[in-house]
């Protein structure tokens, strides 16, 4: 299985009680090494919540308006996703909207049975993301401080956190910089045609070095639906994948996926806010 303490920056701080320090771009992290990894943050004020054994860790990201809001490293995995499914554990509260949604299991290419378990996890939909985030005491990246983030406002980096962490706060055009890197993430120049390892592409990570894959390998779902009635609610759909080109793997590219949709190139990554 996937160990973060592989692919966080060598600076990062290990152990310390006082959790992550402030650095270039306001964000930070830290490893427990003990078989998973953590922020590091434990319930210190303003550092993201520590991340259980086996759960991909919180990086914080600054916002705009000078606070901080913490988002997963990297694409929730193939193996995280079993591992939830097998401890039978089911968050309470999720939103109305997926009282049609009974099974959580991905419709297709599952059981993983051993393979590709550090790939994201995918044929998962809309509410299936949202239970895992919430079981995880996190949720589905949204708007900033929490809630849902009204579709007009997708592409506004005072609002959207998803954007917020792609863009380094509305500042690049790519999550690695301004110009587009035709093989830097997996997208169709890659020529992989297929989703890869999680963190593989190095070279694939937002400003501050430790959030990887917004571009390319699978689209992720995003707390941004056009309605709450249910299962064909339209709702948006980040960063594209591995079979597309450069118009949709820029920061600012999002499509429209059914609430109760699934498809072999959308999986998601979750989201919180840093501790009071």
């Amino acid at each position: 299985m996937h160990d973060w303490d592989e692919w966080l920056p060598a600076t990062t701080a290990v152990g310390g009680a006082g959790g992550g320090t402030s650095g270039t771009g306001g964000s930070t992290t830290s490893s427990n090494g003990t078989g998973g990894s953590s922020s590091g943050g434990g319930s210190v004020p303003g550092e993201c919540p520590d991340s259980p054994a086996g759960v991909t860790p919180l990086v914080k990201v600054a916002t705009l308006a000078g606070t901080a809001m913490c988002i997963e490293a990297g694409e929730v995995t193939r193996g995280q996703y079993e591992t939830w499914l097998n401890e039978g554990s089911l968050p309470d509260g999720l939103p109305v909207a997926c009282g049609f949604n009974v099974e959580f299991e991905p419709v297709a290419d599952w059981p993983p049975s051993g393979v590709g378990l550090d790939r994201p996890v995918t044929h998962i939909n809309w509410c299936d993301a949202q239970a895992y985030c919430m079981d995880k005491n996190r949720r589905l990246c949204g708007r900033i401080g929490g809630g849902s983030l009204s579709p007009s406002l997708t592409n506004d980096a005072s609002e959207s956190e998803w954007f917020n962490a792609c863009t380094n706060k509305g500042e690049r055009f790519f999550p690695y910089g301004q110009d587009y890197e035709p093989t830097t993430c997996n997208g169709s120049d890659q020529g992989l045609n297929t989703t890869a390892d999680v963190a593989s592409h190095a070279g694939c990570v937002n400003a501050t070095g430790q959030v990887f894959d917004l571009s390319g390998n699978v689209w992720e779902w995003e707390d941004s639906c056009a309605a709450e009635a249910g299962e064909e609610d339209n709702c948006h759909i980040r960063g594209g994948g591995y079979n597309n080109g450069e118009n949709h793997l820029d920061c600012g590219a999002h499509a429209t996926a059914q609430r109760g949709g699934t498809a072999v190139n959308v999986g998601f990554r979750c989201c919180a806010d840093p501790n009071f």
